[in-house]
């Protein structure tokens, strides 16, 4: 048991925001997850291939960032766009 808190229970973290996961944080199975931005990923890789074309070189990583979602902010028009 968690005595700063009283709870007992495990918290659950899932990665990627698919229908499954969805289902589960909704139902309160899962604490939370860790998901993707697909439109950024997109956006970051055709720039990326511009700047290839163009001779303009790349960073060798692009971060595209993560968003922590939970059952409070899954319903949020900024949160929704990323999960699938």
């Amino acid at each position: 048991m968690d005595k700063t808190t009283g709870e007992d229970r495990i918290k659950v973290v899932s990665f990627d925001g698919g229908e499954d996961q969805m289902k589960l944080l909704e139902d309160g199975k899962i604490d939370g997850l860790i998901v993707q931005n697909p439109y950024g990923i997109g956006y970051a890789t055709v720039v990326a291939c511009a700047r290839a074309v163009l001779g303009q070189g790349n960073e060798a990583m692009v971060s595209t960032g993560y968003t922590w979602v939970t059952k409070d902010n899954m319903n949020k028009d900024s949160i929704k766009k990323m999960l699938y």
